[in-house]
């Protein structure tokens, strides 16, 4: 996929350009959730080249960075309904035996920024934390990520300890990551798995009936 000049830019750890991108878009009365989108798919790209070896901590760090810097000022420029309460209640993690947070932490940014509320469980999550937590929050949906095949099977008995719940009817599991696909969403038993951060706050606004 073609970059646009401000993913590239992000890819590129060109915070000067960042910046000066984001400004040119915000004066021309550009939406800022698209904007946003920009930066997320530089954010994806700089994971991709991480994943590959291409890209080390350091950079991962600087472009998080620039990332924020760019979420700061564009967050703001979002319209909103007045104080209206949140979309949805969403517990997130990544599941047992996986330390990535970068996948997570761009879906939290965008799914906040679509007007949920977010409980953050963190990376490597065990599978008693994951059903303690729902319990007590009592979620509208579960949140999974998972990059490593060998967390398969911890994010399959994750959702198995989780479907034994009382109420577990009540909540929707969405699932994601880069080894995600179809075929492990059904073997794993998630009611739907996304592709990225957007298709993620897609999936959980069609979820909350919001669009």
């Amino acid at each position: 996929m073609e970059l646009s000049n401000l993913s590239q830019a992000l890819l590129n750890l060109d915070e000067e350009e960042v910046l000066r991108l984001i400004d040119i878009k915000l004066n021309n009365n550009e939406d800022p959730l698209s904007v946003i989108d920009e930066l997320r798919i530089g954010m994806e790209a700089v994971g991709d080249k991480y994943e590959k070896g291409e890209y080390f901590v350091s950079e991962l760090v600087v472009a998080k960075e620039f990332f924020e810097k760019g979420i700061e000022i564009l967050e703001p420029k979002i319209k909103r309904k007045g104080d209206e309460k949140a979309l949805g209640n969403i517990i997130i993690g990544t599941v047992s035996g996986d330390i990535h947070e970068l996948g997570k932490n761009i879906v939290i940014t965008i799914l906040k920024i679509n007007g949920f509320k977010i409980h953050d469980l963190g990376v490597d999550v065990p599978i008693p934390t994951f059903i303690e937590e729902v319990k007590r929050v009592n979620p509208d949906i579960v949140g999974m990520s998972c990059l490593m095949t060998t967390s398969i099977e911890p994010m399959k008995k994750t959702i198995e300890g989780l479907r034994k719940l009382e109420n577990s009817d009540r909540f929707k599991i969405i699932i994601g990551g880069g080894i995600i696909t179809e075929k492990v969403r059904g073997y794993v038993k998630a009611d739907f798995w996304g592709a990225n951060a957007a298709e993620a706050a897609k999936i959980s606004k069609t979820i909350m009936g919001s669009l």
